[in-house]
C-alpha cells in the first residue's frame, strides 16, 4: 500500500503542450466541471467517463485509453464516499497500488476526493474537516452558498470563478489535519475523513496552460 505516484512534469515541450489532458471520472459533474475548466483557460481537456464509472473501471480505463503519444498525462477522479459506504477501501487501496505500479513510467496520478468532488467545490467557500460526512452532508453544505446546486449543474466552473487559491489553501489544510492525525495514530490511511487532491490537477492544468502560452 502506498505506491508513488508519477509526479506530474513542470515542463513540457512544445509537442507535449499540444496533447490533451486526460481526465476520467465517475460522473457527468466532473466530466461537466473540467470541459468547463478547459475551455477557461483554452487547452484540450478529455473527460472520459466509463460505462461503469466505479473505480474498478476507471482504472481499467485509464490503462486501455492512455497513450503517451497521444495524451500528456492521465488523472483518475475517485470519490470515496462509496467505497467506504461499501465497505471496500481496502480493496481499492490495493487496486489502486496495483495500477501505480503497472502504470509507473507512464504519467498516472489518482485523484481522490473523501467524501466526493463537492468537498472540493464547498472549499471554494469555507473550511470544513470531519472524520464522518457524507456525500448529502457536503452537498447541503454547499447549496447554503450555491443554492439551486445539483449534480452535473452547468457553469459550476463561473459559480466558483476566483476562489481557487482558497479552495487549494484550504484543501493543504485538510490534508495536513489528515496527515498528523494519522502520524498521532488518530486515524489511518484508509478511515473515512474529509480530504481532496484535486487541487493538484487545478495547478497541473494551469501550469499546462501557462505552458502553452
Amino acid at each position: 500500500m502506498g505506491s508513488k505516484q508519477t509526479p506530474y512534469r513542470s515542463s513540457h515541450t512544445k509537442r507535449e503542450v499540444k496533447k490533451p489532458i486526460l481526465i476520467i471520472g465517475e460522473g457527468e459533474t466532473e466530466q461537466t466541471y473540467f470541459k468547463e475548466i478547459g475551455s477557461s483557460f483554452k487547452i484540450k481537456v478529455d473527460p472520459d467517463l466509463p460505462s461503469k464509472p466505479d473505480y474498478e473501471n476507471i482504472f481499467k480505463r485509464a490503462e486501455a485509453k492512455f497513450d503517451p503519444d497521444i495524451h500528456l498525462h492521465v488523472f483518475c477522479l475517485i470519490d470515496l464516499d462509496y467505497i467506504h459506504r461499501n465497505k471496500k477501501i481496502g480493496e481499492y487501496y490495493t487496486a489502486k497500488d496495483k495500477i501505480l505500479n503497472k502504470l509507473k513510467k507512464k504519467n498516472l496520478t489518482v485523484i481522490e476526493s473523501c467524501p466526493c468532488i463537492e468537498y472540493w467545490f464547498l472549499l471554494h467557500f469555507e473550511y470544513t474537516y470531519s472524520p464522518a460526512y457524507d456525500c448529502s452532508e457536503i452537498e447541503n453544505k454547499l447549496k447554503r452558498h450555491i443554492p439551486d446546486y445539483k449534480k452535473n449543474m452547468q457553469g459550476i466552473y463561473k459559480q466558483l470563478y476566483g476562489l481557487e487559491q482558497k479552495a487549494s489553501m484550504h484543501s493543504k489544510k485538510a490534508k495536513k489535519h489528515r496527515g498528523d492525525s494519522i502520524l498521532k495514530g488518530i486515524c489511518t490511511l484508509q478511515s473515512n475523513v474529509t480530504h481532496t487532491d484535486v487541487d493538484i490537477l487545478i495547478s497541473y492544468i494551469k501550469d499546462h496552460a501557462q505552458k502553452r502560452q
